[in-house]
């Protein structure tokens, strides 16, 4: 499904996409107010969903064993992938290497919300991965057993990352990623649940190596090298520390 130019008002839902060799569903940098729901996506080639534009809802899809990412919001800066919902989607056993089982690349106030990604290999749960990502809000997902972090914000600044369960991250077996990990500045970190259940360590529960973030209230299990790690000028609060049996 390719929607080109400005294509809006488009709904595309209940439709069942196999060993695709292109993006099953991709909607360009000038197309706005459409719909994606109840699809599934299976053995797809390079991303499930690739929205370019503004103001659309990628909901309640079913993304199984994709070869890269399974939703991408990206553009090509200065354009933006902008003011987007993702909401209630199921990601599992992508191979995403270098990617993430949710990717952003200039994509700015965008809202993921209430998706459950597990079991993928070689890449991150959430990934929000340039400059101009900003103002995203990363609420109430679940990410379980990510061979790398379960969200990590590598560039991209005011970011709200909030009410997430990151459980059992770093199944790389080296225990070297972190259950979140942020690397730019002025983002807020908080109410975020990051435990493992014993047989999984990640590196840190936390891992803040930018500039003013907050790090708010959050449940942890400390990791390989330890709790919450702080690598520039971020306000670290007061967190819960969990143990494991």
């Amino acid at each position: 499904v390719y929607l080109a130019g400005a294509s809006h008002n488009i709904r595309v839902e209940n439709c069942y996409f196999y060993n695709i060799r292109s993006i099953p569903i991709w909607a360009g940098s000038d197309s706005y107010d459409n719909f994606f729901s109840h699809n599934r996506m299976e053995l797809s080639y390079t991303a499930g969903i690739e929205v370019k534009g503004k103001y659309s809802t990628i909901a309640n899809n079913v993304f199984t064993d994709n070869r890269e990412m399974a939703i991408a919001l990206e553009n090509t800066a200065p354009a933006l992938s902008r003011n987007n919902t993702v909401i209630g989607n199921i990601i599992s056993a992508t191979n995403n290497a270098g990617y993430g089982g949710i990717y952003l690349f200039s994509a700015s106030y965008n809202t993921i919300i209430g998706n459950t990604i597990s079991d993928n290999v070689a890449g991150h749960g959430i990934y929000i991965a340039s400059a101009t990502c900003n103002y995203n809000a990363i609420i109430g997902n679940i990410i379980k057993s990510e061979d790398e972090i379960g969200i990590y914000l590598k560039l991209g600044n005011y970011n709200i990352v909030t009410g997430n369960q990151i459980i059992d991250c770093s199944t790389d077996g080296n225990g070297l990623y972190s259950g979140i990990r942020v690397d730019s500045d002025y983002n807020t970190v908080s109410n975020n649940l990051v435990t493992t259940t014993g047989a999984v360590l990640h590196s840190y529960a936390i891992e803040c190596n930018g500039d003013y973030n907050q790090v708010i209230s959050n449940n942890l299990t400390a990791g390989n090298s330890g709790t919450i790690y702080n690598g520039g000028s971020n306000r670290i609060y007061p967190q819960s520390l969990l143990l494991v049996d």
